[in-house]
């Protein structure tokens, strides 16, 4: 099975702070292609590759440079310079006997979308954090989700990941990287009276 589409998207924002006559403007147009590949030999194995470019654009709050004060030691406050976030994303998935997949993902980021913290300059015991756009952010996941019923009372989802982070900023001078892991099960138990835990 083959699938591919292809959007554009037009955007063209204007945010007026009007208490210090601030405009601020954005104006771009993006293409969006994705596509996928699946191979399907048999019913015990399964194959499949899918591309994406993607966008974040910011929310409203993000965007509102007012200071939201959220408690006694610490404010929030939106950036009007923030930029969408486009990312390129690359998957491959192999599933055999419908029970376990192996998966590895692949994305990078420009313009990332993350929090930072700063002290107020009013107040050193209060922080403030905004939204700043990172210049480049790579990841790559590798994992597998094993699932299956054991009897009729039974059924199980085990999942595992490591993640690899990549994040540089010329800018910031930025270049940090580090793995972590993340692991979950799922259990369900069938009960009689069609009761389950």
């Amino acid at each position: 099975t083959i699938s591919a589409g292809l959007r554009g998207e037009h955007t063209n924002t204007t945010g007026r702070q009007l208490t210090i006559n601030q405009t601020n403007r954005q104006n771009y147009f993006s293409f969006f292609p994705s596509a996928g590949i699946a191979f399907n030999p048999n019913d015990n194995h399964s194959l499949s590759f899918m591309y994406s470019r993607r966008i974040n654009r910011p929310d409203y709050d993000e965007l509102n440079p007012f200071i939201y004060m959220l408690d006694n030691y610490s404010s929030y406050q939106g950036n009007p310079m923030l930029l969408p976030q486009f990312s390129q994303n690359f998957e491959i998935n192999y599933t055999l006997f419908e029970v376990f997949t192996l998966n590895a993902t692949y994305t990078m980021i420009n313009n990332n979308i993350t929090d930072v913290y700063r002290f107020d300059s009013l107040n050193s015991q209060r922080l403030i954090y905004s939204n700043v756009n990172i210049g480049l952010t790579h990841t790559f996941t590798a994992g597998g989700t094993f699932m299956m019923p054991v009897g009729k009372w039974l059924y199980m989802m085990i999942n595992g990941n490591a993640i690899y982070n990549n994040v540089q900023d010329v800018a910031l001078n930025i270049d940090r990287a580090g793995w972590y892991g993340m692991f979950s099960g799922y259990f369900e138990f069938t009960l009689p009276k069609k009761f389950s835990i």
